[in-house]
């Protein structure tokens, strides 16, 4: 029987000023986000909003969640330290995913090393910007978002 867990995903964003980290993971703004298994098309209208978006590069997914709430409840625990020099949204994940990776019974199969992850998505996206995928120079769906599949290790869409 397929499996119709929601998935979660690491996802960069558009970013402006310069990279200060040393791998320059800081060139994106890195998030997780929690998605069906499937992004089919459908034709339901959706409200849209008026309000400046960030523009998604590309999408990671790192894991099968077993427990919505659970996990919902761990990330809130996670602080946001904007206090502490040099912190920022790519050691909030990387806290995260050590955090979900001691948790149990909240993710099923799943990919939550940080190295893996990190180099997965910062190879990724450079694929992608070396396709041309971001600069309007090809003809793409901009309606649908790069993603790979850590755990199988293959790009779902292109």
């Amino acid at each position: 029987m397929p499996s119709n867990k929601a998935r979660l995903y690491v996802a960069l964003y558009v970013r402006g000023g310069a990279a200060k980290m040393p791998g320059e993971e800081d060139t994106y703004h890195w998030a997780l986000l929690v998605g069906p298994k499937s992004d089919k098309a459908d034709d339901e209208e959706k409200p849209a909003t008026m309000a400046p978006m960030q523009m998604i590069l590309i999408r990671i997914l790192i894991g099968k969640i077993e427990h919505t709430d659970r996990l919902a409840q761990i990330l809130q625990q996670i602080p946001i330290r904007q206090e502490q020099q040099g912190w920022n949204c790519v050691l909030w994940i990387k806290e995260a995913l050590s955090v979900l990776q001691a948790a149990t019974n909240v993710m099923g199969t799943s990919v939550l090393d940080w190295e893996a992850v990190r180099s997965a998505a910062m190879s990724y996206c450079q694929r992608k910007r070396d396709e041309h995928r971001f600069d309007g120079t090809t003809n793409v769906d901009t309606s649908r978002i790069p993603t790979f599949d850590l755990i199988q290790g293959k790009e779902t869409i292109k």
